[in-house]
């Protein structure tokens, strides 16, 4: 979803009425992938029911517009800041982690991009949508040390990863290095990190959702 900009008019707009937004939210469409069972609609709190779509496209048309109710008890911003930390740091942004990255000398197959979300009060982030699916979505369930992504391979992650094969000819092996890759340096799991595509090195393209866990 945090894969381009929202209009900054639109952004202004959210924090002017986030906290109305607030109370409506559990009423919009719920798009996490992620959701299972048959927990109440209007649940915002609990994991796979904390992301909505919200219509904007009268005033703002063709602009797909996601919120999503922050994690926990953390607050929007924290949250935020903490994955883009975390990609900064993967990606050797931070002095303290550069020296570590040359001397591993490990070639990765993959380019891991900063998500873009805003925090707009009321414990609330907007993100412009993207239909692209997660690592999961393709992998499937597979272990990274002990922790598990537990998620089924979906049509739209098979799909996807048909013409992007066809494409760029990568491969679901190579996909799974470079997720085993990215949680070992992240802590950042496959199911909540979007398969974006491939440049022309072959390289995928990733990105974090706005998810801590």
């Amino acid at each position: 979803m945090p894969a381009k900009s929202l209009p900054k008019k639109l952004v202004n707009r959210l924090e002017a009425v986030a906290p109305v937004i607030d109370r409506y939210l559990g009423s919009m469409k719920n798009i996490d992938y992620r959701k299972r069972g048959f927990s109440d609609p209007k649940d915002i709190s609990s994991w796979g029911y904390r992301v909505r779509q919200m219509n904007v496209s009268r005033n703002y048309p063709g602009v797909e517009l996601v919120i999503k109710k922050a994690h926990f008890s953390v607050a929007a911003k924290s949250e935020i800041k903490k994955i883009q930390k975390r990609v900064m740091r993967y990606n050797g942004k931070t002095k303290r982690l550069i020296g570590i990255i040359k001397n591993k000398g490990k070639k990765r197959n993959h380019v891991l991009r900063e998500p873009i979300a805003y925090d707009i009060g009321n414990g609330l982030v907007a993100m412009a949508k993207t239909n692209k699916p997660s690592l999961s979505e393709v992998l499937g369930i597979f272990k990274i040390n002990d922790d598990v992504s537990e998620h089924r391979i979906t049509a739209r992650g098979t799909g996807f990863f048909r013409k992007l094969s066809r494409e760029h000819g990568v491969t679901k092996a190579e996909l799974k290095i470079g997720a085993k890759q990215v949680f070992k340096g992240t802590r950042i799991h496959p199911v909540n990190i979007i398969l974006l595509g491939a440049n022309k090195k072959g390289e995928f393209i990733l990105m974090p959702f706005i998810d801590l866990v």
